[in-house]
């Protein structure tokens, strides 16, 4: 009779069992993963489990001052903390410890009517220039635009149909402002 061999699951790959248990997306989870490593390995030794608030604002600062995180990935670094002490240590996690940083404002950069022709009028290939035309005219995301299919644009109603939209909230219709018919 063989004896089973049992392996300790590492942190991370709980944390990824766990995310993928309450339907995070793979992209969050990856983020997450890489967030938590990162932690890893400034406080070793010490397991992050046994961590105070002190070092843990230690580490965001010194993802801030030395390798110059913008405030929107110190944001998904706290997120990605509190999903750690919050969902598996099942340990309270009090945000008003640790400070968000703010993000800056910054205004969308919105190309006129004659930018969005120029690009338009330098694409020779039919092909690119229809899909750059739904992106504009629908204003996808890119990842909106990527999963998109022929069977999603609904001529007649002139509507296109997004399965997968950002967060999950799909599915959701998006207008398309400009034309979508083949060149006879």
């Amino acid at each position: 009779m063989k004896s089973a061999v049992f392996t300790v699951p590492t942190i991370l790959e709980v944390l990824s069992r766990e995310m993928r248990l309450r339907n995070y997306s793979p992209k969050t989870i990856k983020s997450y993963r890489s967030c938590i490593r990162e932690l890893i390995r400034y406080l070793a030794p010490t397991h992050p489990r046994q961590v105070t608030t002190e070092p843990l604002k230690g580490f965001l600062l010194y993802l801030m001052e030395e390798r110059g995180f913008a405030a929107s990935s110190i944001n998904q670094v706290i997120n990605a903390i509190r999903f750690l002490f919050a969902e598996l240590y099942l340990r309270p996690f009090h945000l008003g410890e640790i400070p968000r940083p703010r993000r800056e404002k910054r205004l969308q950069v919105v190309l006129s009517e004659d930018e969005v022709g120029r690009i338009l009028d330098s694409t020779e290939n039919i092909k690119h220039r229809t899909i750059l035309m739904v992106i504009n005219s629908a204003g996808l995301r890119l990842g909106e635009s990527v999963r998109l299919r022929p069977e999603d644009i609904d001529r007649e109603r002139r509507l296109i149909h997004l399965r997968s939209a950002k967060g999950g909230e799909g599915p959701l219709h998006a207008a398309v402002g400009c034309s979508i018919e083949r060149d006879r």
